[in-house]
């Protein structure tokens, strides 16, 4: 269950700099 929320968390932070950097 912890891996599972790791790497949602991590998915999620990925999206955030994927639209950072389409930002920019």
């Amino acid at each position: 269950l912890e891996e599972q929320s790791f790497s949602f968390t991590k998915f999620s932070t990925d999206q955030q700099n994927l639209i950072l950097q389409a930002h920019y």
